[in-house]
Parts: C-alpha cells; sequence; structure tokens
C-alpha cells in the first residue's frame, strides 16, 4: 500500500457487511436464531492445548453475522438503526486516509470501535494501520492517546497471531499423524523448521522429524496481546517515540546491520546499533512474535508458555511477562513495569478478544 507524507492508511476488511444487512432485513426471525447460537461459536476460539485439534476440524459457524461490528451492536438494543449500519458499512469500506490522530479518533468512533466494546465481548474489526499518526504525542488526553494506540495496534497484534495460529494448527494435525506424513507436508514442516531455527544437531544430515515437530510446538504459537501491547507502549512511549513515527519500530528491537534502522541520538561512542525500521507496523508486529518465539534469550518464555498449554490453562500476559527478565536491561523494575501497564489499563481482557470473521472466510 503506498505513503502518502500527510496520510496514514488505514484498511478496515468489512466486506460481507452489506450482505449482512440486506440478509437481516429479508430474514429477522433467522436472525434472532443465529443471535442465540453466537455465544456457542465462541467456544473453542481461544485455543488451549486441549482444544487445538478440535478447532482444526470444526471452524467457526454462524459467520453469517460476523461482520467486523461488534456483535451486541448488530442485536443489542442499538441495533435497530439500520440505515445508520448501512452508513457506517460504506464509510469503512476499503482504505481510509487518517490525516492525524484526531481523524483517526474520529474513523474509530464512527466505526463503534471502542474499547469499552471490545472488553465486554465485541468482535475487534480487522484494521490495517500502516502507520500511526504522527501527532499522537500533541493530543493533551492521556486516555484518549492510549485509547488510539490500543486500538490501532490490537487488531494487528491479532491479525499476526491468527498467521502463527494457522501454522501451529496444521503442525498439530501432522504431530497427530506421525509417520503418514506425505512428502508436500514434509517439505512444509522442514521449511517452518528452518523459519523458526528449529532444525537442532543434525548427524550427517539426517533429521529427526519427530523430534523438529515437538520442538516446533513450543515454537510456533501466539503471544498475547495484552503482553504485546504492553510492551509496545513501554518501547515506544504508547506510540509517540522518534522510532515508532519515523520507522514504524514499536519495539525497540536492535540490528546491526548499517542503514537498516535508526541511530539512537547519544549512542555510546564504538556502539554500532541501530533501532530496526520497518515498512508498516504489521512487519514490526511479526518481528516481534518472530523474536519472542525463537531468541535463545526468551527460551523460558517459550517453555511456561508451552508449560501452560499442555496443563489447559489460559495463555496470558500477565502469566508469560514473568519470565521476560532479559528482554530489557531492567530486568525485574522491567517485568514490573509492564506488568502495571497491564494492570492499571485493564489490557488482561484483550487476551480473550477475537477478531471478526476474515472477508470471503467459509464458516
Amino acid at each position: 500500500m503506498p505513503h502518502n507524507k500527510k496520510s496514514v492508511y488505514a484498511a478496515f476488511h468489512l466486506s460481507g457487511l452489506n450482505k449482512f444487512i440486506i440478509s437481516f432485513i429479508s430474514l429477522s426471525v433467522a436472525g434472532l436464531y443465529l443471535a442465540a447460537g453466537l455465544d456457542l461459536a465462541k467456544e473453542g476460539s481461544h485455543l488451549n492445548e486441549g482444544n487445538e485439534q478440535t478447532a482444526a476440524k470444526a471452524p467457526l459457524k454462524h459467520g453469517l453475522i460476523y461482520a467486523s461490528l461488534p456483535r451486541y451492536k448488530l442485536f443489542g438494543d442499538d441495533s435497530s438503526d439500520l440505515a445508520g449500519l448501512a452508513e457506517r458499512a460504506k464509510a469503512l469500506s476499503g482504505p481510509i486516509k487518517v490525516a492525524s490522530a484526531a481523524d483517526l479518533h474520529d474513523k474509530f468512533s464512527a466505526a463503534g470501535f471502542t474499547l469499552s466494546d471490545i472488553r465486554d465481548g465485541g468482535d475487534v474489526p480487522r484494521v490495517l494501520l500502516v502507520q500511526l499518526p504522527g501527532d499522537l504525542s500533541s493530543l493533551q488526553s492521556v486516555k484518549t492517546k492510549k485509547s488510539l494506540f490500543i486500538r490501532s495496534m490490537l487488531p494487528l497484534v491479532l491479525q499476526a497471531n491468527e498467521r502463527v495460529r494457522k501454522d501451529r494448527l496444521r503442525l498439530l494435525k501432522l504431530m497427530v499423524r506421525s509417520g503418514q506424513l506425505g512428502e508436500a507436508n514434509r517439505i512444509w514442516l522442514l521449511g517452518l523448521a528452518d523459519r523458526y531455527d528449529a532444525m537442532g544437531p543434525r548427524k550427517e544430515n539426517v533429521v529427526d522429524l519427530k523430534k523438529v515437530m515437538a520442538e516446533l510446538k513450543t515454537r510456533v504459537d501466539i503471544v498475547p496481546p495484552s503482553l504485546a501491547l504492553a510492551q509496545g507502549a513501554e518501547e515506544s512511549g504508547w506510540g509517540t517515540s522518534r522510532f515508532a513515527i519515523k520507522g514504524n519500530a514499536v519495539f525497540g528491537q536492535w540490528t546491526y546491520k548499517k542503514g537498516k534502522g535508526i541511530v539512537p541520538e547519544g549512542r555510546n561512542e564504538g556502539a554500532t546499533h541501530e533501532v530496526r525500521a520497518f515498512g508498516e507496523l504489521r512487519d514490526s508486529i511479526d518481528a516481534y512474535l518472530f523474536n519472542l518465539n525463537t531468541h535463545r534469550a526468551y527460551k523460558k518464555f517459550r517453555s511456561r508458555r508451552a508449560q501452560l498449554r499442555h496443563g489447559g490453562d489460559d495463555v496470558t500476559g500477565v502469566e508469560l511477562i514473568k519470565t521476560l527478565d532479559r528482554y530489557s536491561q531492567r530486568g525485574a523494575a522491567y517485568i514490573g513495569t509492564i506488568r502495571t501497564i497491564m494492570r492499571v489499563n485493564s489490557m488482561g481482557a484483550f487476551d480473550r478478544s477475537r477478531l471478526s470473521v476474515a472477508s470471503g472466510e467459509e464458516t
């Protein structure tokens, strides 16, 4: 997507909403029936070790009513204004230019995208924000600035997790099949192992696929949204840092490749590191997930996450932050800061949030 120097582009993927509105008018009785079944669709959407394979075999139902607006916006007390829904659908179709933080706030508000809705269980719209507004720091309201940052980042974090989860579900299905993988699946597995640096030591170039799959199982997994949001907020000053604005660098990752990042002000003499820059926000998030899932410094993080999976417990930010003492030179103090950010901003609820159904997705 091309960049405009004065604008930030966001893509809201809402195809299917217009179809829904037409269907809703003509099939109101059916709509009430489906509304009653929505909570059934929610079951199994958050994958624990015990239900990942089940989720792979049984995709979510009732996708007809899953547009990008929260469910209760369609079936709650304020859902009778069908003309208003149509207008919102039209306003959010296709890429949206955002000239400033205030403009982005207005767009989110017009779409009915609020954090209170999400915390109450509403679906998160598939917003694709390429770059944060450059004037976030100029907002007088700290609450508004934080809300804009979270609403910009949460859909991107969920979409990054969605891509990882897709690979994980395929991996788990192949682990069940064991020796009956087939050539295509073997090639896919080796490619995934190479990408996640999970090949391990080899004798005479022989790969033990069972060991590879076991290692991949610990690496190919999601990062709780609350953790990603809190770390991004801390590392980027809620999206206002020079690195975030100029290089979409939300998580402060370093690179030693000259010219691939932004040189920190006051860098020590002789130091060569730069803060890695990215073309889009989602690239920064993908790199953050990959870093936690592969770097040797975060083995404790991956091990604890695997333990939670094995025990059937929820994978949460408040639990996994305990393992990230090596993420910052501040160590335990850094962990305390992230915990505080998650608690004060009620981010734990976002670990249970989910995206609206993708455009064209079969349900």
